[in-house]
Parts: structure tokens; sequence; C-alpha cells
């Protein structure tokens, strides 16, 4: 079975959230660099209500693979974690997988139902009651 084969399977037996953490993307879904992404919208220089408006705009993107049905795969998503921004990336990440499947790249670590971004307490991402997944 292939890398998107397993993901298809692993999806259909979750539950009305998908969210997977990947190191690498099995080839042909594209991939959002969330740094990139935020550059190109905030050109011309924004107060942070304006960052975190953009960053809730990426969510609002979505691509459909024939295979795994709609989805968003995010990197360099770090900027999230930004407390300046006052976003709640725990709303935005469960809103946002409900029936579509959120892949966010894995710089971190996963432990007690917590992501931490490279192992730092101040950046971590409870995912606690969440259902996901990690993809090698």
């Amino acid at each position: 079975m292939t890398d998107i084969e397993n993901l298809k399977q692993e999806l259909s037996q979750m539950g009305r959230n998908k969210i997977v953490f990947f190191r690498s993307l099995p080839p042909g879904l594209h991939v959002v660099d969330v740094g990139k992404e935020l550059s190109a919208s905030l050109m011309g220089g924004r107060s942070p209500s304006g960052y975190a408006s953009a960053c809730k705009r990426i969510f609002e993107k979505s691509f459909v693979d024939e295979r795994i049905g709609a989805y968003l795969a995010l990197s360099n998503w770090a900027i999230f974690f930004e407390p300046e921004l006052r976003i709640s990336l725990r709303s935005l990440v469960e809103s946002f997988s409900i029936n579509k499947c959120l892949m966010l790249s894995q710089d971190g670590d996963i432990a007690k139902v917590r992501y931490m971004l490279m192992g730092d307490e101040g950046c971590t991402l409870d995912l606690d009651g969440l259902p996901y997944l990690t993809m090698a």
C-alpha cells in the first residue's frame, strides 16, 4: 500500500476532525508555506491585528485530492504561536479540521496530547480530545 493509500485509510477511520502531523508529505499534495504566504499578503506593513487576520485567511484555503478529499497542508507555521497575534490556535485547528484534513509539518514533538514546537513549553498546541495522526 502506498503512503497516500495508507493516509486515505487512516482518515476514513477518524471522527469528524482530521489532523495529520507530517515530516514529509506523499508526492502530489500541495503545501502552503505560512511564512511566505504571510509575507506576500502583508506587503505594505500592517498592525499586529492585520497579521491575525492574514493568519486566519490562510486557514480559509483548501485543496482537493481525489484520494483523500479536501485538505490544507501547512509548513513553516510557527508564527501561529506568537502571542501578539492573539489568535486561538487550538480553535483554528479544531474548526478547520472538521470534515477536512488539516496537515501540519511536524517541527516538534507530541507528548501527552500536546504538540510542542522544538521542545519549547511556550509553544504548545493542546490536542486533548482531537483525533490526530503522524506521518513519517
